[in-house]
């Protein structure tokens, strides 16, 4: 058995999509089970993203996997699990139109039959995590694979096979079709994966006053924003030390205008044990509504969310009914900063913060990779 985990991420498609993959990886690491992450690269900053990554055993791979044709070549040259190759080299022998090597490129090839790895169904599963890949994509690693999970947010589209899964606060509301012979559902943050570090991340302490916040826009984030944010909590909270998380290295003092006296320390290219470090020493933090408010959930941190982007709206608006989160609506609009001020003054009450960690921490207990591969391949 091996697992190929098809996803996005960059200055575009940000490092939500990668940082949902690596919890997976992380399990699948932990059973040696043979996994492979491939990754569309959308723009400038997807390297850096990549950077950071250690997971024993875990191969990281760089294709435009959203053109069908790079897929299928890249299906085509995969080798069978070690204990597989003798049956598929015995298969492929009796096959006069099979070649595995290209002499004049010196390129992996398989000529007469393009389109399907015939041993492919045998030996891998598969997990796609993408807001941009074509039905096409999912039509075709449906038929050479043997099972599928498809993460999905917002209902984007009508999956011909596999399971769904939207480990969302809100993904029951989203009125997806039944269940049928070639479709299940992994609905809910039971469902949510949240990487292996965070699964032992320490509480929260929830002080009296607030002396040190975290401030996690997503990794596609432009320098306007953070500097929106820090003048309005120069405003209200102007002695709190305040850690900036980025996922670009060109967002820093020198391009962000920081009020004067604010204490600001940039962090950019963190891995995941560093992060979960930083969120749980914090008093509070301002983030965005991505995979980032799970992972505070953990830590039962009061935090102040936006939206940066329209596939945010349902953990924006799962988490405010539950009073999960002081929401101050979308990050582009006109009074963004009247409504940030606004929430960063609730959170100044003690009572209030305390309510919102006892909430967070009951949304997610941070087993979601482990229960879907579990249930859906039995790993």
């Amino acid at each position: 058995m091996q697992f190929l985990i098809f996803t996005e991420g960059g200055a575009v498609s940000g490092a939500g999509h990668i940082t949902r993959c690596l919890s997976f990886c992380s399990v699948l690491s932990s059973k040696s089970i043979k996994t492979s992450m491939i990754v569309k690269i959308d723009n400038e900053g997807g390297d850096e993203i990549l950077e950071n990554i250690n997971i024993p055993g875990l191969s990281i791979e760089k294709i435009d996997w959203h053109d069908i044709d790079k897929l299928k070549k890249y299906i085509n040259g995969l080798e069978p699990p070690a204990g597989q190759r003798e049956i598929k080299e015995t298969k492929i022998s009796n096959r006069k139109d099979f070649n595995l090597f290209n002499e004049d490129s010196g390129e992996r090839a398989i000529t007469g039959r393009e389109d399907c790895n015939e041993n492919a169904k045998e030996i891998i599963n598969v997990i796609i995590d993408s807001y941009k890949a074509g039905p096409e994509i999912y039509q075709y690693l449906c038929a050479v694979s043997n099972k599928g999970i498809f993460c999905d947010d917002f209902n984007r589209i009508k999956y011909p096979c596999g399971y769904i899964l939207n480990g969302a606060v809100s993904a029951v509301k989203l009125n997806y079709p039944a269940d049928d012979a070639g479709i299940k559902y992994l609905l809910g943050p039971k469902y949510q994966p949240v990487r292996e570090e965070f699964l032992k991340i320490k509480r929260a302490a929830i002080k009296a006053e607030i002396s040190k916040i975290i401030v996690t826009c997503g990794a596609a984030a432009p320098a306007w924003l953070y500097a929106k944010i820090l003048k309005s909590l120069h405003e209200i909270i102007p002695a709190a030390e305040i850690n900036i998380v980025t996922g670009n290295a060109s967002i820093t003092t020198e391009s962000i205008n920081i009020p004067g006296g604010l204490k600001a320390i940039f962090h950019s290219k963190l891995d995941a044990a560093r992060m979960a470090s930083l969120i749980s020493g914090c008093d509070a933090a301002v983030s965005a509504c991505g995979q980032t408010l799970y992972e505070l959930s953990l830590a039962g941190v009061p935090t102040i969310a936006f939206m940066t982007a329209e596939n945010q709206k349902n953990n924006a608006a799962g988490f405010t009914e539950l009073n999960a989160i002081e929401y101050c609506g979308r990050s582009e609009e006109d009074d963004f900063e009247i409504k940030l001020k606004k929430a960063l003054t609730v959170i100044l009450n003690h009572e209030r913060r305390l309510e919102l960690s006892g909430h967070a921490r009951n949304i997610i207990d941070g087993k979601g990779a482990a229960r879907c591969l579990k249930e859906v391949f039995s790993v």
